[in-house]
């Protein structure tokens, strides 16, 4: 453990020894098992598997954006005092923390374990004028929006239900009750959302930035999306991405509220699409793909409610 950290964890102790979430040894302060995870999204999930044995605290919570997150030292603290870390796998603050963190004690599992990721939406040697804007003319980094799919969510789920139990084998037959359920629950709502979506296969739609892209693969849609980062997008840029998404005939725009109004304005000016506000990182996931579902297929989910 490098001094600078010593240092850091020895000056906030005082000051989140009397707020924190967890005692020190792995539990929060009721006898739970306290574990750390970096998405609400997974927040939800874990709750579900984890139940009353389990206190879940999300690194990412408040609406924070997950390209300039800064964890803040009481965060920081709880993740060390926690029994584990669960990753959601390939987001940079990730990364950082774990060069923050080199020697912390809660053990770290990766959920996005077994997943077919999609590669190319995302990129970071900014864009090409000479290219479209659907992942040409980046360089191939994962795409880290896995839990935008209920397929991939039963995936982390089982990642989860893994790990608590390596951490907690005393709650084995618990946690595998209550991870059944809910994987019955999830594949109950992916045959819905098949269902529904079957009649808009190859559907284009477009959204700010491409957190929709292994639902998209899931349901055979095509996910179009305004910026792949957050450097700012040329006018040119953008005229191109408008016209691209015209001609594949979309008629709806997912925005994201903490992206440039501005920009979002322009983009519904000249898109002409309905405008749905969507939020990838809410804790509640599955009413937002709802949503989503709901939006691309309204057709069908009139003739559903007859």
């Amino acid at each position: 453990m490098t001094k600078a950290w010593i240092l850091a964890v020895a000056a906030a102790s005082a000051v989140t020894a009397g707020c924190s979430h967890t005692s020190g040894d792995g539990h929060d302060v009721g006898g739970k098992l306290a574990v750390t995870v970096s998405l609400e999204p997974q927040r939800a999930l874990l709750e579900a598997i984890g139940g009353d044995r389990v206190t879940v605290s999300s690194l990412l919570a408040n609406g924070a954006d997950p390209e300039t997150y800064d964890p803040t030292m009481a965060s920081l603290m709880n993740l060390e005092r926690s029994a584990a870390w669960i990753r959601i796998g390939h987001m940079p603050f990730e990364d950082a923390i774990m060069e923050r963190m080199p020697h912390a004690s809660a053990r770290i599992f990766d959920s996005s374990e077994g997943i077919e990721l999609i590669e190319g939406t995302h990129g970071d040697d900014g864009h090409d004028e000479d290219e479209d804007n659907h992942g040409h003319g980046h360089t191939h980094a994962v795409d880290p929006h896995v839990w935008s799919s209920v397929r991939n969510m039963k995936i982390i789920g089982a990642n989860m239900l893994a790990a608590l139990d390596e951490i907690d084998p005393e709650g084995s037959a618990y946690y595998h009750e209550r991870y059944d359920s809910l994987a019955g629950r999830l594949d109950s709502l992916d045959m819905a959302y098949s269902r529904r979506l079957a009649p808009v296969k190859g559907k284009s739609f477009m959204v700010w930035h491409p957190s929709l892209s292994y639902f998209a693969r899931d349901y055979g849609l095509v996910q179009h999306s305004v910026t792949a980062d957050h450097r700012e997008t040329s006018l040119l840029q953008l005229q191109r991405t408008i016209d691209g998404a015209v001609d594949a005939g979309v008629d709806v725009f997912f925005e994201q509220g903490s992206y440039d109004p501005r920009l979002s304005s322009t983009v519904r000016q000249h898109l002409g699409a309905v405008c749905v506000t969507f939020n990838p990182l809410d804790y509640d996931w599955e009413s937002g793909l709802d949503t989503v579902v709901s939006v691309l297929a309204p057709a069908y989910d009139v003739v559903d409610d007859e």
